[in-house]
């Protein structure tokens, strides 16, 4: 049997945008960011977070993933700025205050290729409603999951060039068994 070649996408599918953000924007930004992404992963200087439907506090965060069915948002400190990724449905456009730049005009790439992809994240549901994992025991394993499964797993899309991963956009979080 001959390996399936991935399905490909072009900026007809997918808008991929970024930029650059002071910390003073970034509270009107998450608040004018698109909907439809419940979830955010965030670590900050003293500890990581999995929240649901809700932001986390700002001051000492590092990084921040805000993903769902209507995109992935990935925002990361670099010194007073914060950096932001942007991955979703084609036409998704952020407002004019936050200078977006464009993956597809400005890199010139056709398209890229995309995978399903399944994260299994750490930990067993204990009796007493929490994550536990030993090789992993100072963690707090503490996720937003839903029913079913004893296990908590994310759904995502890699998508690649050539072979190459470039982005990824998660967009669901599951029960897994």
């Amino acid at each position: 049997m001959y390996p399936s070649i991935a399905p490909a996408c072009t900026k007809k599918d997918l808008a991929i945008l970024g930029g650059v953000l002071t910390g003073v924007e970034l509270p009107g930004f998450l608040a004018t960011a698109p909907g439809a992404m419940p979830w955010a992963i965030c670590e900050h200087t003293d500890r990581c977070e999995f929240l649901k439907e809700e932001l986390p506090g700002l001051r000492y965060l590092e990084r921040m993933r805000k993903f769902g069915p209507g995109g992935d948002l990935e925002i990361r400190r670099d010194g007073e700025e914060y950096r932001w990724r942007y991955i979703g449905p084609a036409g998704t456009v952020f407002p004019g205050d936050y200078a977006a730049l464009d993956f597809w005009e400005h890199t010139g790439v056709p398209h890229l290729r995309v995978h399903e992809e399944l994260l299994v994240l750490w930990g067993k549901k204990g009796a007493d409603g929490y994550y536990h994992e030993n090789r992993v025991a100072a963690a707090k394993l503490d996720y937003p999951a839903p029913p079913g499964g004893q296990r908590v797993s994310i759904k995502a899309r890699l998508y690649t060039y050539y072979g190459r991963p470039q982005f990824a956009w998660y967009y669901a979080v599951e029960g897994w068994q």
